[in-house]
């Protein structure tokens, strides 16, 4: 009888060692599969981080022209104002003021626009940017459960080796006549 138990705690810890080790790999192909998606997710904000970048710097740039344009703008009105007052008679000049003055009437619009996209360009890779950190994070946190699952798999299997080293012992000691102890 003291054969036969065991036998069978023998089977019965080579079940568990398979299926923890089974276990194990299945956690550690989770784990590599967290680790992969975590490093593509980083890649992928430090490409939008840079693409945010360039589109403040863009926005920037455009905002300085903008500014540049409406100096410009104020200037030519003011020249305006001024032969409007001192030569009445030089309407041709007039004319021409006038239309430089629609032009960059036009330009500045056309910069509002671009702004105005820059600006929608820009929410829009401020929400992919948030989207790949929520991915991250989320990759982090499945990466550290995966961990603590593989460490508590590790755990269970040393104590089923240890636990086997244990029933080794006792066979040993089973085989000696004057021991009394029992596999269990």
């Amino acid at each position: 009888k003291s054969l036969e138990g065991t036998s069978s705690a023998n089977n019965e810890y080579l079940t568990d060692k398979i299926n923890l080790q089974r276990q194990l790999r299945t956690v550690r192909e989770e784990r590599d599969v967290a680790e992969k998606k975590f490093q593509e997710t980083e890649a992928k904000t430090k490409q939008l981080s840079l693409q945010i970048h360039q589109v403040k710097i863009q926005f920037e740039s455009m905002q300085q022209k903008m500014s540049a344009l409406e100096n410009e703008k104020k200037r030519l009105e003011q020249q305006v104002t001024t032969h409007n007052d001192a030569l009445s008679t030089l309407e041709a000049e007039k004319l021409s003021l006038s239309k430089k003055h629609n032009e960059l009437y036009d330009a500045n619009v056309a910069l509002e626009e671009k702004q105005r996209k820059a600006q929608q360009d820009y929410g829009k890779l401020q929400e992919k940017a948030d989207r790949l950190r929520q991915q991250r994070d989320y990759a982090k946190a499945k990466y550290k459960e995966l961990k603590a699952k593989f460490n508590a798999l590790e755990q269970q299997f040393r104590a089923l080796q240890s636990r086997y080293s244990s029933n080794s012992t006792m066979k040993n000691n089973s085989n000696n006549p004057t021991s009394q102890t029992l596999p269990f």
